[in-house]
C-alpha cells in the first residue's frame, strides 16, 4: 500500500455527501453547508485527500457566506493526511477552519496561517431532543422584515468579529432565507431584539444550531433557554438531533449533553488572494466600518465547568 497522498478540486456534490454522512456528527457542519449550497455555486469550494490506493483520507470545505469571508470545515479520516490538509487550507481562501479536534488538532501545529486557536465543548444530542422542558412563549421566528434589526444585535455579538454591516447583512440574509433565526423581542419594545439564536445547516439527521447570543442587559433571565427551547422544538418537528460548540462565555448548564470530543476554531491570518487584495480590503473596511472581534474569554479543552480564568 503506498503512503503518498495526492490531493484533487471536488465538483459532484454526492461524492462529498456519501463521505460526510458516514461520519457525522463531526463532519454535520461540512455536510450542511454542502447541501445547503452546493459545489456548483460561487460559495463552496471542495477538495479531497486521497491516499496511495485512492481512497479518501481527508476532505476540506470552503464556504464564503459573505463577500470576501471564506471559512473552511475539515474531516481528516486518515490523521497521516493532516499535512497535505494543512496545505489546502492554508492555500483555500478561508479565514478560519473549524471543526471536531479530531479533525482540526492534528493540523494547528502545521498551519503556517495560523493566528489563534479557541476550543469549546460540543454539544451533541439525540432524537428526540429532550435538552430543556423551558417554554418558548417569549420567542418567536424572525423574518426578513426583521433584518435590520438582526443586523443591530449581532453587530455586538462576541464572536461575529471583523465584518462590516454590509458583509453581517448578507451573512443573516441568508440564513433567514434558507433556514431559522429564532428571536426574543426586547420588553415593550417589538422593533428590537434582546436575544437569537440561529439554525444555520442542516443534514438528513443533525440541526446546527450557532449565533446564540442575548444582549448583556437581559442575561441571567433564562432567555438562552427559551431560545434553545423553540429551537429544540423545531429539530423535533423535523426529525433532527442538534449540535451546537458552547462558547466559553455561555454559562448554561448543558454537562449531559457535551460530546466526548471538542470543537476547534482556528482563525487564520487573512488570504491575500491577488495583488492588492489587502488594500481593496481595506478600503471597503473604511467605508463601512468593521464590527471588531471582542472575545471574553475562552474554555481550556478539559474544562466544562464554564469558570472564567484569571
Amino acid at each position: 500500500m503506498s503512503s503518498a497522498y495526492s490531493t484533487r478540486r471536488v465538483r459532484n456534490d454526492n461524492e462529498l455527501v456519501a463521505l460526510f454522512e458516514r461520519h457525522e456528527p463531526r463532519s454535520s457542519q461540512a455536510l450542511g453547508e454542502v447541501l445547503d449550497r452546493g459545489l456548483w455555486s460561487r460559495t463552496c469550494r471542495a477538495w479531497i485527500v486521497e491516499d496511495g490506493d485512492g481512497r479518501p483520507a481527508a476532505a476540506v470545505v470552503a464556504v464564503r457566506p459573505t463577500f470576501d469571508r471564506w471559512y473552511g470545515m475539515v474531516l481528516l479520516v486518515d490523521e497521516r493526511a493532516a499535512a497535505a490538509a494543512a496545505v489546502l487550507v492554508d492555500r483555500s481562501p478561508a479565514w478560519s477552519v473549524n471543526g471536531a479536534a479530531t479533525d482540526i488538532a492534528p493540523l494547528v501545529p502545521l498551519l503556517r496561517r495560523r493566528r489563534f486557536v479557541d476550543v469549546r465543548p460540543w454539544v451533541i444530542t439525540t432524537y428526540p431532543n429532550e435538552v430543556t422542558d423551558v417554554p418558548d412563549d417569549s420567542t418567536r421566528l424572525a423574518s426578513r422584515a426583521d433584518l435590520e434589526a438582526l443586523v443591530a444585535l449581532y453587530s455586538n455579538f462576541e464572536f461575529v468579529g471583523g465584518l462590516t454591516a454590509w458583509q453581517l447583512r448578507a451573512m443573516l440574509r441568508h440564513v433567514l432565507d434558507r433556514h431559522y433565526i429564532i428571536v426574543i423581542p426586547w420588553p415593550g419594545d417589538d422593533a428590537r431584539f434582546a436575544g437569537a439564536l440561529a439554525i444555520t445547516a442542516r443534514t438528513r439527521r443533525y440541526g446546527v444550531l450557532d449565533l446564540l447570543t442575548v444582549v448583556p442587559d437581559h442575561r441571567g433571565a433564562g432567555w438562552s433557554w427559551a431560545l434553545v427551547a423553540h429551537a429544540q422544538s423545531i429539530g423535533n418537528a423535523l426529525g433532527l438531533a442538534g449540535i451546537a460548540a458552547l462558547a466559553g462565555s455561555n454559562p448554561m448548564d448543558l454537562e449531559p449533553h457535551l460530546g466526548d470530543d471538542h470543537y476547534v476554531a482556528v482563525e487564520l491570518t487573512p488570504p491575500r488572494r491577488f495583488r492588492g487584495h489587502g488594500r481593496l480590503r481595506d478600503l471597503y473596511g473604511r467605508w463601512q466600518p468593521l464590527h471588531p472581534r471582542a472575545p471574553i474569554f475562552f474554555r481550556e479543552p478539559d474544562d466544562r465547568t464554564g469558570h472564567q480564568p484569571d
